[in-house]
């Protein structure tokens, strides 16, 4: 004899934390989904495994300074780049940086 077991649901937080993010999400889904509660209660589920899988796989969010983001940021514009002109058959390479060059020459 076959037993039926219920759906897996993810637990934890809900309506025991009413101040956080997700006992809000919980509240706000039950008044919006017009099918009912139980859809509602799957719904924040998702939303909380979501969130649970990209903390586990990325690591907690961690705040950078603004040095960390830009140097970043130019990496992924340079990676972006070389891949954007390496479809139609392009080769881009990095340049040195010219010498500055004085405003007023001397002269000797």
């Amino acid at each position: 004899m076959a037993t039926c077991t219920p759906e897996p649901r993810f637990v934890g937080g809900g309506r025991s934390a009413p101040r956080s993010l997700c006992g809000a999400c919980e509240r706000a889904a039950g008044r919006i989904c017009v099918v009912g509660t139980p859809e509602a209660i799957t719904a924040t589920a998702h939303k909380r495994a979501r969130i649970f899988c990209t903390v586990r796989r990325y690591g907690a969010y961690q705040k950078r300074s603004e040095e960390e983001f830009l140097i970043e940021h130019r990496k992924r514009l340079e990676k972006n780049l070389h891949r954007r002109a390496k479809e139609p058959g392009y080769e881009l390479r990095k340049i040195g940086r010219p010498e500055p060059q004085p405003e007023h020459p001397t002269e000797a």
